[in-house]
Order: C-alpha cells, then structure tokens, then sequence
C-alpha cells in the first residue's frame, strides 16, 4: 500500500513515541497539505472524493487515482467501525507532480519507520489515521514532498491540555495546524495534531471538546472570514459536559479568497450521498471524508 517517487533529502519532523493507552474507538481525522495555498487551494482543479472502500479497493483507487491518473491525496479516512477496515480519501489533481507515499496499514513501530523515512526523503506529514484492527493499533498516513522546505512537526497520543500547550507553543512559532484527530482510549479521550510553517500568515482557530450547542456557535461565528480545514468528533467526557456526550473539534483557517465551502455532519450513509452529488453538482470539490462513531450508530462528515 506505499506508492512513492524519487527521493531527496528532509529538512524538518518530528514524531511522538508510541501510545500506551487502549484504542477503543478510531476518529474521523481530516488533514490537508495547507500552504502554498496556489498549489493545495487553488480556484479550481480536478478532484475525487471516495468513502466506505474495502482494503483492496482503496488499493486500487490509489493506483488509479495517484499513480497512474495523477492525483494527490490530501486526505485520508480509516475506521473498523463495522469490523473491518473502511477506507475512504480525498484526492485532487496533482498540478506540481509533486512526490507523495502513503501507507494505510501499519503497526505503530511500521509507522515510526515509515516516519523516519519520509523524513529523510523530504517528504512532510498530511494527515495519519489511527484505528484498532485484530487487537492492536495501526495507523494510515499521508506524506506529500516538501518542496518548499517548510518547518512541520507531528504528535499523536496527547491529552487535552498537552494538545493546548503543544498548540498554542506552534503558534508563537509561526506554524498553523492542518490536521487534528480526537479518538477515545481506555484513559479517555486522546488527541493528535499537525502543524506547518503559516509563510502566508493566515489566522486560524483550532477547536477541541465542543458539545453540539458549543460547536454550532462556533461556527456560526466563524462563517464568514473563516473556513473549516479539518474536523473531528468523539464519544468523551470534557469541562461542562458528562461522560457519554458527543464532542466535536477541528481547524478553522482564514477564507482569505472568500471562497463558498461547505461543512456537513451527522449525515447518514444515504444522506451523505445525496449531498455529496447535490454539492459537486453546484461547483464544489471535497476536501475532507469522515466517518464518526454516535450512540446513535455511525454517521458521516464532509468539508
């Protein structure tokens, strides 16, 4: 599951070690490649979206739609939240042939490895999935090539206040972040994060732990001079909220261009692909696949 082109040398990166907590349930993670804005945001491209694909299948996709159709992923969806592995991704066209690995299936020590290497190979972090397969956890990750040599570091496995505290510490560095993962553990609930140099200087707000209320108040106040780039949502207790509410997260960023986006959650598999056409129909591109664990089942999430 790796597809990857000629490699150079890495500037920047820096990984967390392994996590000792029990995964008990996989987030609904959204990353994408962020800055330079005219290569990653450009007014228009080419793009695909894709959901609920079998192992094998996303194999096959990423052969048709990276290697061989001259896509990029910029953003990935894992879950094993019916048994079995679900894949699901966000592709667009690959203006620059920019070099990019992906790997859907490691165990943590695999992914440590992989890390190292794209690291050395000038490859930056996109997006990592974690979830539980057979007993133990794996991850799927998404590098694309820094050809830019923009400063990034990566962590996974952080508590509430260590994600703040690593967050507000990136900012005053100059770095934004582009991909934010929340998922429960036997310890409660966990957090990962991605940031990037911000060259452009684009404000942004990065959001964790929000009941609905809190989240539909958010983002309403961030309508119109923000979008969304990344969300998330878990099962969890936080500050105000008991044990067992649904909370939500995710990166707004600057809508500098004032582009028309579009975020939707808690959909269900058929509303999810009655928007998703609708919403293509009207001149949009998907740039975020997610699935989300509820108690009321599974439910769906697209930017």
């Amino acid at each position: 599951m790796i597809h990857i082109g000629s490699r150079r040398a890495v500037r920047f990166g820096v990984a967390l070690a392994t996590m000792t907590a029990l995964l008990v349930g996989a987030p609904a993670a959204s990353g994408h490649p962020g800055q330079p804005s005219a290569v990653f945001d450009p007014d228009e491209t080419a793009w695909a979206g894709l959901r609920d694909r079998t192992m094998v299948e996303f194999d096959a996709d990423l052969q048709k739609w990276g290697v061989e159709g001259g896509f990029l992923p910029v953003d990935l969806e894992v879950d094993t939240f019916t048994g079995e592995p679900s894949f699901g991704g966000a592709f667009q066209h690959n203006a620059d042939k920019r070099r990019w690995f992906v790997d859907t299936v490691m165990t943590e020590p695999e992914y440590d490895t992989a890390f190292a290497e794209a690291e050395r190979d000038g490859l930056r972090l996109v997006d990592r999935e974690l979830y539980p397969w057979k007993g133990q956890w794996y991850v799927a990750a998404a590098w694309v090539e820094n050809k830019e040599g923009l400063g990034w570091a990566a962590r996974y496995g952080l508590t509430v206040g260590e994600l703040r505290t690593f967050v507000k510490d990136q900012k005053r560095a100059g770095r934004m972040p582009i991909d934010f993962d929340m998922f429960r553990t036997s310890a409660g609930l966990r957090y990962g994060v991605v940031v990037l140099d911000n060259p452009e200087h684009l404000a942004w707000h990065l959001h964790d732990d929000l009941t609905d209320a809190q989240f539909a108040t958010t983002f309403a106040a961030y309508q119109g001079e923000f979008r969304m780039l990344s969300f998330d949502s878990a099962i969890g207790a936080a500050a105000g909220a008991s044990a067992g509410t649904q909370l939500f997260g995710g990166i707004w960023v600057e809508n500098r261009t004032h582009r028309g986006w579009i975020e939707r959650r808690e959909m269900s598999a058929h509303s999810y692909a009655n928007n998703w056409h609708r919403d293509a129909d009207e001149g949009y591109r998907q740039i975020f696949v997610g699935r989300y664990e509820t108690t009321a089942g599974v439910r769906y999430a697209a930017i």
